[in-house]
């Protein structure tokens, strides 16, 4: 409801990564305003991709490496060298962020070879550092390469990925929140229209 400029923009970058060239969308918003929806509709319309998603969590936002660990579980039948690099990694080997950062970009551009690869990455902002870092080493040396990157944080996130366009997910306006709201609840419209301004739409 509500997001069709957001559907779009997901669709573009689908798109290009058809076509042969990759795309990295960043959506920003508050808690709890869509974002995680608005990936679980680009994981839909992926249907023809290798799909991959992690998210950030909380309590590991400090446990180095977490991050990768999650992405090397998603990617657990992925027979590459660039695998067994990044499990070194994850059990403990000593690795530089720059080494970390190209096996990965090798090991994503080697799937897109084979078949588009779409990865969703859901609240960026509690990815650890060193993880947020390798992660956006590899993303932002894709060139002509079918791989999506959809990536979801809070405002504020230190997460950069300089090659990313970015979208801000604002709240509901007011026809769209009415019918959700209308979807759930039978309520009268002057309740609607005071939840729909305390909230923002959210």
């Amino acid at each position: 409801l509500g997001r069709t400029n957001e559907l779009a923009a997901l669709d573009r970058v689908l798109d290009a990564a058809r076509a042969g060239s990759e795309g990295t969308l960043v959506l920003t918003g508050a808690p709890g305003i869509g974002k995680t929806t608005l990936l679980d509709a680009a994981w839909q319309r992926a249907h023809d991709f290798e799909r991959v998603r992690i998210a950030g969590r909380e309590a590991e936002a400090d446990l180095a490496w977490s991050g990768l660990a999650s992405l090397v579980l998603a990617c657990r039948d992925w027979r590459e060298p660039s695998l067994a690099l990044l499990r070194e990694v994850v059990e403990g080997a000593r690795r530089s962020l720059v080494s970390v950062g190209s096996a990965l970009h090798t090991l994503l551009v080697r799937r897109g070879e084979r078949t588009p690869v779409l990865l969703l990455i859901d609240d960026a902002q509690w990815l650890d550092p060193p993880s947020a870092g390798a992660i956006a080493f590899a993303v932002d040396r894709f060139a002509a390469d079918r791989i999506a990157v959809l990536v979801a944080q809070r405002p504020g996130s230190p997460v950069r990925f300089a090659s990313a366009d970015e979208h801000v997910v604002d709240g509901l306006g007011q026809e769209s929140a009415r019918a959700l709201l209308r979807s759930r609840w039978s309520l009268p419209l002057e309740v609607m229209d005071r939840c729909i301004a305390l909230t923002g739409g959210n």
